[in-house]
Order: C-alpha cells, then structure tokens, then sequence
C-alpha cells in the first residue's frame, strides 16, 4: 500500500508542477508587455536555474534534520507506540514544502496589471467598431425647414 501512495503522490505533483513553468512564462510576458518576449521567458529561466544553484547547498544542510511527525490513527503496526521510524519529514523536504506553500500563497493572491491582455482587448474593441456594418443614416430636417403636408 505505501508504495501505492508513493506512485499516487508523484503521479499526483507532475499533474500539477508541470505546467507550472509555461503558466510562469505567460505570466511574466503578461505584466511586462511590451518588453521582448524572449528576453523576459530567457530571463525567467536563467533566474530560476539561479534559485536552484542556491537552493542545493541549502537543502543539503537540512537533510542532515529529521522531525517526527504524528502517525495517522490506524496506520501503526498492531502493539504499535503510535510513532514509527518512518514516521518523520526530513528538513530539505521541510523547505521545499514550506517555499512551495509560500510560492502558492503569492501567486493565488497575485492581481497585477495584465498589460498584454489590457491592449489585446482594446484592439478588438476598435476593429469590432470597425467592422461593425454601418447604421443608414435617415435624413432629420433641419431647424426651419418646410414640413411637408401631411394628405388627409
């Protein structure tokens, strides 16, 4: 059964973390239109290497941390204490949960302005106005002019 949860959990986070990055990608290009980009998804992907380069040594050091977490009722061997070896989180996964749930925290409470998305939607409102077929315009008469008689 554990290692049905484990096939489960990591069928379960590619569903979600794989599209994480081309999501990121639009969402730069977005609040930083009209840069190129290129030059934006380049850096994005740049910074992000980055982040990993500094993030190893830190999780390295955590690994060396264990923390015990409490068992799930009902999932102790029978005469279990209640807490198994296995029942603990080392630190680097500690981190990765603890920045996953911050990077989730900001982007579900982001509301930037979305440039790209603001000049797409004023584009198509000019070319609708201007596709649009043109109202016949009916003659009004003019202030002072002759009325025609009405025939009875």
């Amino acid at each position: 059964a554990p290692l049905l949860l484990v096939v489960a959990a990591l069928l379960a986070v590619g569903a979600f973390a794989g599209p994480v990055q081309p999501i990121n990608a639009e969402l730069a290009v977005e609040v930083t239109y009209p840069a190129d980009e290129n030059a934006i998804e380049a850096t994005q992907q740049l910074c992000g290497n980055l982040f990993s380069a500094l993030l190893l040594p830190i999780c390295e050091y955590a690994a060396h941390y264990e923390f015990a977490v409490p068992a799930i009722p009902g999932t102790s061997p029978p005469g279990g204490k209640g807490l198994l070896a296995t029942d603990s989180i080392q630190g680097d996964t500690l981190v990765l949960l603890v920045l996953i749930a911050a990077v989730g925290l900001y982007f579900s409470t982001f509301s930037g302005r979305l440039r790209r998305t603001e000049i797409d939607n004023e584009k198509c409102a000019v070319e609708e106005e201007d596709t649009a077929p043109k109202a016949t315009k009916q003659a009004r008469p003019q202030p002072g002019a002759a009325k025609e008689p009405v025939a009875a």
